[in-house]
This record gives C-alpha cells, structure tokens and sequence, in this order.
C-alpha cells in the first residue's frame, strides 16, 4: 500500500499548532487592547458629555431666575430658594468666577424681592421720599438684570464650550 502520503513525518503538526496557538494569543491580545481602547475613549466622552449636561442645568437655572426677574420686576423668596438650591453644585463643577456670579445674581434677586416688599409697605404710608429711594434701587436691580442678558453666555462660554471639554 503506498499512500501520497507514506514518506511523510508527521512531527511537525504540533509544531505548526504550536505557532498557530501562539498567534492567535496575540492577535486576541491586540483585539482586546483595541477595545479596551475604545471603551476608555467612550468613557471619556461620556464624563465630558455628562459635565456639560450639569453645567448647562445651572446655565439654565440663571435664565429661568432672570426670566422670572425681568419683565414682572418681581421675584419671590420660593423662587429664590429654588434657584440656590438648584445651583448649589456650581463650586463644584465651575470655576470661582461662575460661583460668584451665582451668588450676585441671588444678592440682586434677594435685593429686588426687597425693594417690591418694601414699596408695597411705602405704598401704605412710608414718606414720598423713601419711595422714590425705593423705585431708584428697584431701576438699578432690573438695569442689572436687564445687562445679564447679554452677559450669561460670555461668562458661560468656556465652560460649555464642548470642543474643549
């Protein structure tokens, strides 16, 4: 019986599985290293996303306060207190200047629910002078408010900024 293969030896087939073994180790080691690339890369982009979704709430929270403020000229202490509780993470994820502003934009809408309480009292008997005090401060708050406007998204810009997340 002669075969094709009789003058063959057979002892090199656990050799070539032997490398055959070796190179698919490396190729599923450079597959996992590829996905575990771009699981870290989505991992950052998410973190980046997930940072201006929180950042944009508390641009939003400014605006819906100034929105509050501007045309009626009045605010009320719930309101207030939504605002300051809404934005209470900035000092986290801002820097001092956006936490500052925060805080000037409460002083002015603490200032404004003031006045209009305190004219509301005038109203009822408070010397014509002291009204006239009242109405200019009350002018003074709503200018400022007025201004931040036009001030919210330059001072916001570079933290919503997503190319630079």
């Amino acid at each position: 019986m002669c075969g094709f293969l009789d003058g063959w030896s057979w002892s090199w087939v656990p050799v070539l599985f032997w490398y055959l073994q070796g190179a698919l180790t490396l190729v599923i080691a450079v597959v996992a290293v590829n996905i575990a690339r771009q699981q870290s890369k989505t991992s950052a982009e998410k973190l980046k996303f997930d940072l201006f979704d929180k950042r944009y709430r508390v641009f939003e929270e400014i605006l819906t306060l100034l929105k509050i403020m501007y045309p009626k000229g009045t605010v009320e202490l719930i309101d207030i207190a939504t605002f300051n509780g809404r934005t209470v993470e900035s000092k986290f994820l801002f820097g001092n200047e956006i936490v500052e502003y925060i805080k000037q934009i409460s002083d002015h809408a603490q200032t404004l629910e003031t006045v209009n309480s305190e004219m509301r009292d005038a109203l009822n008997g408070v010397l014509g002078s002291d009204r006239l005090k009242l109405v200019q401060e009350r002018r003074e708050v709503m200018q400022w408010v007025r201004d931040q406007f036009n001030v919210v998204g330059e001072k916001f810009k570079k933290y919503l900024d997503f190319t630079k997340l």
